[in-house]
């Protein structure tokens, strides 16, 4: 039992119940929650992933749902499991491990996320506001991509988990690129040059200058610029290669879906195939071009070296300026040639497997593809800030203000002419005076001088016409004016063509004295390109080759000779903006050379002769059109041919443009028109042939062959006849039909040319280019040139016909050919016959010329001097059928000079021998005296064209479209001394403009101001031809001079300044 104390308070504890820190336990909860929302975030976000992953592939998505299957019982213990304590979570996450160690799966996921990421940039691209940034958007940015994609999807597991990540691939913006490469240079890339203006018609026009800023001059350098800073550029290369990827793609793509190719492999492989023999064709035809301008330049930049080595150059000259201007363009095609031996290089490499081939296609592709397109910008460059500004030519200016006062011109071209005569040599003067005074040359001053030296010219008379003639010298009536016109023209162009030839071949020869190189070695053949194919071989077998004939006689290579001389023309001719020639800058010594010289100048004479025949005809055929004018009225008065041609329609025998057709042409013409329904057939009896049907229409019957057997059994050949049913043109009733009607249109036109219908004005071509008037009485148009001959005399024209007789008979006696000799009258002569007697009397009239020219002993007497009358006609014969093929000359000896050839004696005619008898001596000193007659084809004499050129000069300048000729000589060193230039203001008003260059110290020049002429063109004794030769001869001497003092200033500023 308890005992107490007594006295002791009781005690009783104050127990407190046990209240839980509510706040650090919500903390502690909240902390064990929030590990386990963590855990189970991060569980939840693996299954996510694992479930719900992006995969590409088939196998991996079939992977991960089989593995999402197998998945359901760890799913259920994870639920049970306390994921807020870190082995938990672990434990849940490692159930997913399998899924994520997977390789190809998470390769999968990885590769399409990058896929969508880099899809999603292009897009924001394609969307941007930003024009720069929408510029780098394009569509095989993103088909790379997608074909990537595409490639990863079908490729094998152990491939696909290497495969590596894609970017998008950005627009190289080439155009912003170039702008900010070309528009930062400093200083600016920028060329300004003068140029000159042309008229539509090609021709200079000199009023103006033009000067041209940018444009095609900064082409050349802005496309270097770019090659040098783009070609390397990562991103500007990146582009290329994308661009080259898709294109091979998506030609296997085509391939597949049209069944031509079975995999992806076998496309590429094709297109790589086709890429590189495509880019590979193209390649070498540019590289065998670029290597031939390389081989080209090079041959130039040495002969400049040889220029400098033997004449000179003096630094920063004129020709300095053309030596580095061929040198630039050499540098610049060497790097386009190493530009396309780099492709030609990656070409020859192996061809290796698929993908060996596939990159060298992408490179190849880049490489031209970024070529062009980077010409393209330095062009569009170049355009930028381009342009020109006119201003007047101050020359022509000043030229303008010289017109102005035609009496002040004409004072200051008098005082010119003496000034410039002053200049002429003293010497040459002294001496040309000295011989005049002796009498040994004619005195210009001297009336009687100039008659009995001179030429008189002449023109017709009975054995030169080429056509019938009546008594009074007019054509026949059935003459066919029209016809004879166009073989006049023909056998001018016949000749000109002739010319071409000679031409073209000495233009080959100058150019490359021995031939073309044949493994290094001259091969003394040369190539031209005629008739479609490459001929190579002499000049005698190019000349063969180009002369070649046709059954008629024509030319068969004539386009191509044209074409040939025109380029050659260009090469030889041409010259710049400032008259210089152009060849100077490619093959300066040759320039200087004598010989280029005069195969210059026959070049330009043999193009300005076609340049006059061509107007000649132009101005004949526009003389025969206004006479069918007056003539169609005579022919339209037979009222069958007005009824074919007011009411069936039948055209004039003139075209619209106004040319003469032929009956040939004529018919078909008409034939056209019926089937075209424009003519149509009108009913008149006795006119009518064929079908009467109004649209000439008949039934179409088709004639075979057949084989049969006669009543001997042997085969022979039939034909039958069966009708089509189709309606055809009746074109034997055309023929005839239209036939009548040129026929009366055109024997009216020809009465009317023939003088036969009235005052009808009438020509051929070469009374055109003899400018005779158009009457018939002016068409026999063949010249007979006449001159007085004295041995002792040393110039004058007689001395030159003398001389051209003697050339005559020595060049036919060098080709195995003799003259034949005629005398007294000719028109009862024996042609066919010759005259020994005749012929020996030539003959020692000859060896009497020799012995006494350049013989100051030789005897004075009249009687004895070897004097003689010469005519000279190059056509000159009998008119057979129409046409004359000889020609001749004329020689009257002096009755003095014919007796001092008897032999014997003088009174006793019996007893004279080995001589001439007093019939010989009447005859041959009578009317036409010896006929020397030669065959056309055979004549020597420089004048045998010069029928076809009467006034040359006139007919050149009414055949420019400026009414003017320019000419540009050059002096000894190949140096353009000027211009001038001969221009028709009216009918009676011509000018000569002339301006020289002055050489300068240090290899410039500078113009001389426009001095102009006026030409008086009224003249009692000279033609406006005549006149205008001569001012162009006074031109010429004049420039002759200021060649030599500037070949002479250079020459002596080469010898103190070249290069050493």
């Amino acid at each position: 039992m308890a005992t107490y104390v007594p006295g002791s308070e009781t005690y009783l504890p104050d127990i407190k119940p046990f209240t839980p820190d509510y706040k650090f336990l919500s903390a502690t909860l909240d902390v064990r929650q929030d590990k386990y929302n963590t855990n189970w975030q991060a569980t939840n976000d693996v299954y996510n992933k694992v479930v719900f992953a992006d995969l590409s592939r088939e196998d991996t998505n079939n992977q991960r749902e089989q593995y999402v299957n197998n998945l359901a019982p760890s799913l259920e213990k994870i639920a049970g499991m306390d994921l807020s304590l870190a082995q938990n979570a672990q434990s849940a996450k490692a159930v997913f491990a399998p899924f994520f160690e997977d390789k190809l799966i998470v390769k999968d996921m990885v590769k399409t996320a990058n896929y969508r990421k880099e899809m999603a940039l292009a897009e924001r691209l394609e969307q941007s506001p930003d024009h720069l940034r929408r510029s780098m958007y394009w569509r095989d940015g993103v088909a790379k991509l997608q074909y990537d994609m595409e490639d990863f999807i079908n490729m094998d597991a152990d491939s696909a988990i290497k495969a590596p990540l894609q970017k998008y691939v950005p627009k190289a913006n080439l155009h912003e690129l170039s702008n900010e490469i070309l528009g930062g240079l400093e200083p600016p890339l920028q060329i300004t040059n003068d140029v000159p203006m042309y008229n539509m018609d090609g021709s200079v026009n000199p009023d103006w200058i033009v000067t041209e800023k940018n444009g095609s001059q900064v082409e050349g350098p802005a496309l270097q610029i770019l090659r040098k800073q783009l070609s390397n550029d990562p991103r500007v290369r990146a582009s290329y290669d994308t661009q080259a990827y898709v294109l091979g793609r998506d030609f296997a793509a085509e391939g597949m879906q049209a069944g031509r190719f079975n995999t992806v492999e076998e496309g590429q492989g094709v297109w790589a195939q086709e890429t590189i023999q495509r880019i590979a064709q193209n390649n070498a035809l540019i590289l065998e071009d670029q290597t031939t301008k390389v081989s080209d330049l090079q041959n130039i930049n040495v002969r400049w070296s040889n220029y400098e080595e033997n004449i000179g150059i003096i630094p920063g000259s004129d020709d300095d300026k053309l030596r580095r201007e061929q040198l630039s363009i050499y540098e610049k095609t060497k790097l386009d040639m190493e530009a396309s031996q780099t492709i030609d290089n990656i070409i020859q490499a192996p061809a290796g497997d698929l993908n060996t081939q596939l990159r060298t296609a992408y490179q190849l592709l880049m490489l031209t593809n970024l070529d062009g397109d980077m010409r393209a910008e330095a062009e569009l460059f170049s355009k930028r800030d381009s342009g020109s500004t006119m201003r007047l030519n101050p020359m022509m200016t000043e030229q303008r203000k010289f017109k102005m006062d035609l009496a002040k011109i004409s004072a200051r071209h008098q005082n010119g002419m003496i000034r410039d005569q002053i200049k002429m040599d003293e010497k040459r003067r002294l001496a040309f005076d000295l011989a005049k005074a002796k009498g040994e040359l004619y005195d210009p001053n001297d009336p009687l001088s100039v008659a009995t030296n001179a030429f008189t010219y002449g023109v017709g008379g009975a054995f030169t016409t080429e056509y019938e003639t009546d008594d009074d010298g007019n054509p026949m009536p059935d003459s066919d004016i029209h016809a004879i016109s166009a073989m006049q023209y023909q056998e001018t162009n016949m000749r000109l063509k002739n010319d071409k030839v000679d031409n073209i071949l000495g233009s080959l020869r100058i150019q490359n004295p021995n031939g073309e190189l044949v493994d290094g070695t001259p091969s003394h053949q040369w190539t031209l390109n005629v008739g479609g194919e490459e001929h190579t071989g002499s000049m005698e077998y190019l000349k063969n080759v180009l002369s070649l004939t046709d059954d008629t006689g024509g030319l068969v290579n004539s386009a191509d000779i044209e074409t040939i001389f025109e380029q050659q023309s260009k090469i030889i001719t041409g010259v710049d903006e400032n008259g210089q020639l152009t060849l100077k800058a490619t093959d300066p010594s040759l320039v200087a050379t004598q010989t280029f010289m005069d195969l210059n100048k026959a070049m330009a004479l043999t193009a300005s002769r076609q340049a006059v025949a061509d107007q000649d005809y132009k101005t004949d055929m526009s003389i025969h059109r206004d006479a069918y004018e007056m003539t169609r009225k005579l022919a339209r008065a037979d009222d069958h041919v007005r009824k074919f041609m007011d009411e069936g329609g039948m055209p004039d025998i003139v075209s619209p443009e106004g040319n003469m057709y032929s009956r040939e042409e004529y018919i078909a013409h008409v034939t056209s028109l019926v089937e075209s329904g424009e003519v149509t057939n009108v009913d008149q009896w006795g006119w009518d042939t064929g079908t009467n049907a109004k649209d000439y229409l008949i039934e179409e019957v088709i004639i075979t062959p057949y084989t049969s057997r006669n009543f001997e059994g042997q085969q022979v050949q039939k034909y039958r006849s069966r009708k089509t049913g189709n309606m055809v043109v009746d074109k034997s009733a055309v023929k005839s039909e239209a036939g009548e009607v040129y026929d009366k249109l055109y024997k009216a036109l020809n009465m009317g040319l023939t003088g036969n219908s009235g005052e009808i004005p009438t020509s051929t071509f070469k009374s055109i280019t003899l400018g005779r008037n158009n009457t018939p009485g002016d068409l026999d148009t063949n010249p007979t040139y006449t001159g007085n001959f004295d041995p002792k005399v040393k110039s004058g024209e007689g001395r030159a016909l003398a001389a051209q007789v003697i050339n005559q008979i020595n060049s036919m006696r060098s080709n195995g050919q003799t003259p034949t000799y005629l005398a007294g009258d000719l028109m009862d002569a024996d042609w066919s016959e010759n005259n020994s007697i005749a012929q020996e009397t030539i003959q020692n009239w000859i060896s009497d010329v020799t012995s006494t020219v350049g013989n100051d002993k030789s005897s004075n007497s009249l009687a004895q001097l070897a004097r003689a009358q010469i005519s000279y006609s190059p056509v000159f014969g009998r008119n057979e059928e129409g046409e004359v093929t000889t020609a001749g000359y004329n020689v009257v000896l002096p009755d003095g000079y014919l007796a001092s050839q008897v032999k014997g004696g003088a009174a006793d005619s019996d007893k004279q021998y080995a001589g001439l008898s007093k019939d010989n001596i009447d005859l041959f000193s009578s009317g036409t005296g010896i006929t020397i007659l030669f065959d056309q084809t055979a004549d020597a004499n420089p004048r045998k064209d010069q029928m076809n050129w009467g006034s040359p000069l006139v007919s050149e300048i009414m055949a420019s479209p400026t009414q003017s000729v320019t000419t540009y000589p050059q002096d000894s060193l190949g140096d353009n001394i000027g211009n001038y230039v001969i221009q028709r203001i009216s009918d009676q008003q011509y000018v000569l403009n002339y301006q020289y260059r002055m050489y300068q110290p240090g290899g410039s020049y500078i113009t001389s101001p426009v001095r102009t002429w006026n030409i008086p063109t009224t003249s009692k004794t000279k033609s406006l031809g005549e006149i205008l030769q001569n001012q162009k001869m006074n031109a010429e001497e004049i420039f002759a001079q200021k060649g030599l003092e500037n070949a002479l200033a250079k020459k002596n500023d080469l010898n103190r300044n070249k290069n050493k």
